[in-house]
């Protein structure tokens, strides 16, 4: 299974740490995502969600570290949160496992300090739906979400960017955009007369290093 095979390099990842401390690290993450979903009627960023887990990183060369992530995420769509007259009542709540592959750049070295206080990433994630919860007050029939989440696909391929600041060489925080490959509905796939979804977010979290 695909999860279990990240699952053991992450694992790995965080026990080859204790081996080379300058070249391995690893910290907790928690934080938020604020995402909507294309093809939903509605916009902005205005569904909230945490997302939490375990980060491992690996210098590759000079500035330059490859990074994986472990993570619960919760993301979907809702009405605006000012004014939620204005958009259709629907709301969409989305689990995921997700497992982000990405590297970072390092800047603006802090001699004194020892460690890089800023970075650009980007990368790749995917994700595994873990459980999908829909409330579709404005469409009938065919377009309804509701009946639609058994066409809801259970991966998401995303592509993703961003950049962190480090506070402390124990705490940063980070500013994420992820945005799906594939679709979450594919109404053509499936021969459906809706819109199909696609799904994206912004991310800003807290790390402690350990």
């Amino acid at each position: 299974m695909r999860i279990n095979g990240f699952v053991m390099a992450f694992l790995l990842l965080l026990c080859v740490k204790n081996i080379s401390a300058q070249r391995f690290g690893a910290g907790a993450v928690v934080g938020v995502n604020m995402s909507q979903i294309a093809g939903d009627e509605m916009a902005g960023f205005d569904k909230f969600g945490v997302v939490t887990g375990l980060h491992g990183t690996a210098n590759l060369v000079e500035k330059l570290d490859l990074n994986v992530e472990f993570l619960y995420s919760v993301r979907g769509s809702r009405p605006g949160v000012f004014n939620p007259s204005i958009d259709p009542d629907i709301n969409i709540t989305l689990k995921y496992l997700d497992l982000p592959v990405y590297v970072t750049y390092n800047d603006w070295y802090d001699e004194e300090k020892g460690y890089h206080k800023a970075y650009l990433l980007g990368g790749f994630s995917y994700g595994r739906l873990l459980d999908v919860t829909t409330s579709d007050n404005f469409h009938d029939g065919e377009g309804d979400l509701d009946t639609l989440v058994e066409f809801f696909s259970e991966n998401d391929f995303s592509w993703l960017i961003g950049f962190g600041f480090r506070l402390h060489k124990r705490f940063e925080i980070q500013f994420r955009y992820t945005s799906s490959i594939n679709l979450l509905l594919d109404a053509e796939k499936h021969d459906l007369n809706t819109f199909s979804l696609r799904t994206f977010f912004i991310t800003l979290r807290g790390e402690y290093i350990f």
